[in-house]
């Protein structure tokens, strides 16, 4: 019985482990995402003025 226990024990220990692990990496990815749609709006702008600008001439590059 005694082993029994220890094993549930030992068990349950390192599951709480591997979900507080997972908490972190879960809370790490919803933080990176916050970042990406915080600087969304303003890399789209830019990726559109550079788009603009290789399609124009020559001068308008410079």
């Amino acid at each position: 019985y005694n082993k029994y226990c220890d094993d549930i024990r030992k068990t349950i220990k390192s599951g709480t482990i591997d979900l507080k692990s997972k908490e972190h990496l879960l809370q790490e990815t919803i933080n990176n995402w916050k970042i990406f749609h915080s600087s969304y709006d303003s890399l789209e702008k830019w990726l559109n003025d550079g788009e603009a600008i290789l399609g124009g001439t020559s001068d308008e590059k410079l």
